[in-house]
This record gives structure tokens, C-alpha cells and sequence, in this order.
């Protein structure tokens, strides 16, 4: 069994006031409001760039389709420019010259096509660029944001890591004036129970944490030496008692009895007790009552009563000494 001074046990309190602390702000270092934000405009950012990547390709694609349609328009263009020249010469057999006018009229069609295809091309191309351009506005302000928040998050780090840097160090202190064994159990009851490894006991009360223990564990808490390291058997915490010299109220109660009993006899058994009337005293008490019931009669004369009835006998109460008479004939 593990054992260690009433103090010593008592500091297991402040290590455990310490941990918890330290798991707070680990908590809320992990739970501060701007990492959901920073979340947030992480989500936007991602989805931005990729709606900027899918823009960005849809535009080149798109221009290279504009290049083609003015290519095609450029050659239909040339031909056209070709066969005008040869026909302005009226150079060749008028045959020659009839089927030159025939595909200049089907050049100047495939021309016009070839020109609505380019227009087409180009309003596609002006779309996918100013999507491509909004875009990269909408980035820039969500990189902004997102400077803004890692911003306000590093100094909201920076707070919790210099208080997480004090508090361990008062830990570490603290830790340093407690006996190893005592410590790896409080180690392996945190272990155990996620966090806590200590709950204060005063009395049959537990304060921080319920818990709820059985006969046997009351009785074995109660018959603990101040220095014995009490456990729960059920939930594993190390119970550190918080009353006088680490005793469980029942035990204290004992202790005080017992000095109590010890220093002498007590102020009820050293009291006077009031004299026990015995039966001479109770008889003189008895004649004086009744010579003075007599003088007090108007007649002066005494009053006869039958034997049964229930005035021969002296009624408790009603005269002076009465009482204790019945009760020493009843003693005697």
C-alpha cells in the first residue's frame, strides 16, 4: 500500500487543479472561433481555385477555337481575293471565268458562316475571360480574409502558449515536490480515467467529481491511517482526504470521543444529583401536608372519606411533597 504525509497528498490536488487547466487551453486552442472561419475561407478558397482552373482551361480552349475560326475566315478570305484578281485580269476561257464567278458566290457564303462562327466564338471568349477575371478578384479577397484570420489566430496561439508555458511550469514545480510512487499512481489514475486522477474527499463527499462508493470502500476510508493513499476501487481516482490530518469524518468523531473519555470523567457523571427522599422523610412530609390541609379548613374538622375511594389516597400533585412520597412507597 502506497503511503505518503496528509500534505503531500493534498498537493496531488493542486498537480490535478493544474492538468485540468492545461487541458482547457488545449481545448481551447483547438476550439478557437477564427479556426472555424479560417476553415470557412479555406472551403471558399479551394472551391475558387478550382472554378478559376476550369475557367482558366474553358477560356484557352475557347481561344483556340477563336484562332481556328479566324484562320478558316482568313483562308475563305485569301481564295476569294484570288479569284476576284483573275477575273478582274479576264485572263482565261470564258468557261474558265463563269466557274470562277460560281465560287466566288460560294466563297462569300462560306465566308459569311465562317464569320457568325467567329462571332459566336469570340462573345464565348469574352464570357470565359471576365469569368476568369472575376474570379481572381473573389481570390484575392478570400486570400485577404484568409491573412486577416491566421493573423488574429496566431495571436490567439501565441496567448494560450504563453500561459500553457507558465502553468506547466508550476506544474513541473509542483510535481517535483511529490514522492515518484505517489506521483506514477496519480500518472496511471489519469491514464485510466481520461484526466483525472484525484478527487477530495471530506468526509463521505466527494467535491469536483460524483462518486459513489460501497459499504465495504466507507469502511476502509474510515479505518485509513492519515498517511495510507486511499483508492477508488470502482472509478480508480486516488481520494484525498481533506479533513484534520487526512481522517474521514466518522474517524475524527471516534478520536474526539475517545480523547473526551480519556481526559476524565464528563460534566454530566461530575453533576449533583438531587437526594432520593427515603421513607422517614416522606412520612414527615406527609404529616405536615395533611395538618396543613386541616388548618386550612373553613370547619377545622377533618373530612371522612370511605375506605375505597379514591380521595384516601395522596394524588400526585396537589399537595406539597406528594409526589415523592408515592414514590418512595413505591421504591419501598
Amino acid at each position: 500500500m502506497t503511503t505518503a504525509p496528509p500534505q503531500e497528498q493534498r498537493r496531488l490536488l493542486d498537480l490535478q487543479a493544474l492538468d485540468t487547466r492545461l487541458a482547457k487551453l488545449a481545448h481551447q486552442r483547438r476550439s478557437l472561433p477564427v479556426l472555424a472561419t479560417l476553415a470557412q475561407l479555406e472551403g471558399r478558397g479551394e472551391d475558387l481555385h478550382r472554378a478559376q482552373v476550369e475557367a482558366k482551361t474553358l477560356a484557352a480552349d475557347t481561344r483556340r477555337e477563336l484562332t481556328k475560326a479566324e484562320a478558316d475566315v482568313e483562308q475563305v478570305r485569301a481564295r476569294a481575293t484570288r479569284h476576284q484578281a483573275t477575273l478582274d485580269s479576264g485572263k482565261g476561257l470564258s468557261r474558265e471565268l463563269v466557274a470562277l464567278q460560281t465560287e466566288l458566290a460560294q466563297l462569300a457564303d462560306r465566308q459569311s458562316v465562317l464569320e457568325e462562327i467567329e462571332l459566336e466564338v469570340m462573345e464565348r471568349m469574352e464570357a470565359a475571360e471576365a469569368r476568369v477575371s472575376e474570379l481572381d478578384v473573389q481570390e484575392r479577397a478570400i486570400a485577404a480574409d484568409v491573412e486577416r484570420a491566421t493573423a488574429e489566430r496566431d495571436a490567439a496561439w501565441a496567448e494560450i502558449d504563453a500561459e500553457v508555458s507558465t502553468t506547466r511550469a508550476e506544474r513541473d514545480r509542483i510535481a517535483a515536490q511529490i514522492d515518484p510512487e505517489l506521483l506514477d499512481l496519480y500518472e496511471y489514475a489519469r491514464s485510466r480515467t481520461g484526466g483525472l486522477g484525484v478527487v477530495a474527499l471530506r468526509g463521505h463527499r466527494t467535491e469536483g467529481a460524483q462518486v459513489d462508493f460501497s459499504l465495504s470502500e466507507l469502511a476502509a476510508i474510515d479505518a485509513a491511517g492519515p498517511e495510507e493513499v486511499v483508492v477508488s476501487e470502482e472509478h480508480g481516482y486516488v481520494l484525498v482526504r481533506l479533513d484534520e490530518n487526512g481522517a474521514s469524518g466518522r474517524a475524527l468523531r471516534r478520536r474526539r470521543w475517545s480523547a473526551r473519555s480519556a481526559s476524565g470523567p464528563s460534566s454530566r457523571a461530575t453533576r449533583p444529583r438531587s437526594p432520593v427522599p427515603t421513607s422517614a422523610t416522606a412520612s414527615t412530609s406527609l404529616r405536615g401536608s395533611r395538618s396543613a390541609r386541616r388548618a386550612g379548613s373553613p370547619s377545622g374538622a377533618r373530612r371522612r372519606t370511605s375506605p375505597g375511594s379514591s380521595a384516601s389516597a395522596p394524588r400526585a400533585g396537589r399537595w406539597p411533597g406528594c409526589f415523592s412520597t408515592a414514590t418512595a412507597w413505591s421504591a419501598a
